[in-house]
């Protein structure tokens, strides 16, 4: 939370005002990071951070793409935005099209994304086992 907060103030300093988006599924072995976003919401409050869970990793990775794109439809306040992607190794399967044509597109020059994915060895959270080394 603390990487989130420093970044829109170390930008603001600099004279760009960027912010932070973060999607994904609640059911991911990183649930606990959505939790943690909730607790530190009131330090995170003015600095252009927004945490929207999505019913999927799906949709989780389409929202973040268009994130990207909102700096090229239109004026915002903003100059960038950083994205955070959050699943399961199931999960990104089944996002893998999304996040490749993500990739094709890119990122605004202000902005980026990072993929954080919680792999399922042990099947203790998903149907099968599973591990996304290889996605």
């Amino acid at each position: 939370m603390r990487a989130f907060r420093d970044r829109a103030i170390l930008d603001r300093a600099r004279g760009c005002h960027t912010a932070t988006f973060v999607a994904g599924y609640e059911g991911s072995p990183l649930a606990g990071l959505d939790l943690e976003i909730a607790r530190q919401r009131g330090a995170l409050d003015g600095f252009d951070i927004v945490h929207r869970p999505a019913v999927n990793e799906e949709l989780a990775a389409t929202s973040v793409m268009g994130t990207q794109l909102a700096g090229s439809a239109g004026r915002f306040k903003t100059r960038g935005i950083t994205d955070y992607w959050y699943g399961k190794s199931p999960g990104l399967d089944r996002a893998s099209d999304a996040l490749r044509r993500a990739n094709m597109i890119g990122t605004d020059p202000l902005g980026g994304a990072v993929a954080l994915v919680g792999d399922d060895l042990g099947a203790k959270s998903s149907t099968v086992a599973c591990a996304s080394e290889f996605a």
